[in-house]
C-alpha cells in the first residue's frame, strides 16, 4: 500500500483530475469503489475512496450541495481515505506508522493520513481488510492515470457524466476497463421486518392506542462516545425523539451511539409504544428512518405521513448542539 501512496503522491494527479473526474474500482467482494480524487482546490490533498450505494449517495449529494445531507456528512459517509496532513493532524498510530517507514515530506511537511469512516462512527485506522482494499483502489486508479498520461485509455471530461472505471475480467487477475454513467441514486434500504414474530404479537395484544400522532426525528450529535471493546471506533451519539404534533411536547427521548440500521430503529420504536401507546400517525422527514420502520408501522397499522420539515424536533436538536 506505502508504495502504491508513492506512485500516487508522485504523480500528483489532482493537477491532471477534478474532484468530480471519478474512476470506479470493483472488489472482490462486488463492492464498489468511487475514487475521488482531491486538491484541485489547492486546500487538502489525497483521495477519498466512497465504498458501495451509501458512499456514492454520500458522494453525490458533496457534488450536488444537498444542504440537508451535507449537514449530515460528517455522520453518514462510507468510505477509505488517504488524506494529506500534519504532525498536528496525526494520531500514535500515524506517527508509529511514520517511524516504521520512509515517507517524502509533501509540500513541506506533510503526510499520508490513511482513514476509514462508517456511518454514525468517527474516523478510524484502516482495518487489514481495509488496507488489501485500499492496495487495490491505489494501484487500479494508478494504472489508469498512467495509462491515460500514454493515452491509452480516456478519462472523461467532468461535463461527459460519465466515469471510467476498473474490473476483474477474470479469476486469473486480468483488469478490464469500464465506461458507467451514474444515475442519481438515494441510499438503496430494502425494507424489511427486524422484529420477531413473537414481539410484534406482543405489542399488538398489548399496546394501548396513542390518542395522537406524533413528529418522529432520528438524528446524530456532534457528541464521542468511546468504544465499548479494544478496537471498536469510538461512535457519535445519536437520538431516537418523539413530540406531540401538536404542542411539541417531548413523549419518548432515548440516546444511543453508532449505525442506526433496522433492528435498532424498529426495536427502539416498539419501546416507545411500549412507553406512550401505538400513534395514529407518525410524521417522519429522513428517508433512511423512513425506509426502516415502513415495514414495521405497516404491520401495526401507523400511517406514515412524510414532511419537508420537523419544527419540534429541529428545535429540540439545535439546542442540543447549542449546549454541547
Amino acid at each position: 500500500m506505502l508504495d502504491e501512496i508513492l506512485i500516487f503522491q508522485d504523480m500528483e494527479l489532482w493537477r491532471k483530475l477534478s474532484d468530480d473526474q471519478v474512476i470506479s474500482v470493483e472488489l472482490s467482494d462486488g463492492e464498489m469503489a468511487y475514487c475521488s480524487i482531491i486538491g484541485n482546490m489547492g486546500r487538502q490533498y489525497g483521495i477519498v475512496a466512497y465504498l458501495g450505494d451509501d458512499g456514492l449517495y454520500a458522494y453525490q449529494s458533496v457534488v450536488e450541495g444537498n444542504d440537508e445531507v451535507m449537514k449530515e456528512m460528517a455522520f453518514l459517509q462510507k468510505s477509505l481515505t488517504v488524506l494529506y496532513g500534519t504532525t498536528e493532524d496525526m494520531e500514535m498510530e500515524d506517527f508509529g506508522l511514520l517511524s516504521r517507514h520512509t515517507f517524502p515530506p509533501f509540500k513541506g511537511n506533510q503526510f499520508p493520513i490513511f482513514r476509514r469512516m462508517d456511518p454514525g462512527y468517527l474516523p478510524w485506522p484502516l482495518t487489514q481488510s481495509d488496507v488489501e482494499k485500499l492496495i487495490v483502489i491505489l494501484s487500479q486508479v494508478n494504472d489508469v492515470i498512467v495509462r491515460s498520461n500514454e493515452n491509452k485509455v480516456q478519462i472523461p471530461d467532468s461535463s461527459a457524466k460519465q466515469w471510467v472505471g476498473r474490473q476483474q475480467a477474470n479469476e486469473d487477475g486480468e483488469w478490464t476497463d469500464t465506461l458507467m454513467t451514474p444515475e442519481p441514486t438515494e441510499r438503496k434500504h430494502a425494507p424489511r421486518l427486524a422484529v420477531s414474530e413473537t414481539d410484534l404479537q406482543r405489542i399488538k395484544k398489548s399496546a394501548q392506542p396513542y390518542n395522537g400522532s406524533v413528529e418522529l426525528g432520528v438524528f446524530y450529535i456532534g457528541m464521542a462516545i468511546q468504544g465499548e471493546t479494544a478496537g471498536e471506533p469510538p461512535s457519535f451519539a445519536s437520538i431516537f425523539a418523539a413530540m406531540e404534533i401538536n404542542d411539541g411536547m417531548n413523549v419518548f427521548f432515548k440516546p444511543g451511539n453508532g449505525g442506526m440500521d433496522a433492528f435498532y430503529l424498529q426495536h427502539t420504536f416498539l419501546n416507545m409504544v411500549e412507553k406512550i401507546g401505538l400513534p395514529q400517525k407518525v410524521f417522519l422527514k429522513n428517508d433512511k428512518v423512513s425506509a426502516y420502520l415502513s415495514p414495521l408501522l405497516k404491520k401495526l397499522s401507523v400511517e406514515i405521513v412524510h414532511v419537508p420539515r420537523l419544527p419540534y424536533i429541529e428545535e429540540m436538536r439545535e439546542q442540543m448542539e447549542k449546549d454541547l
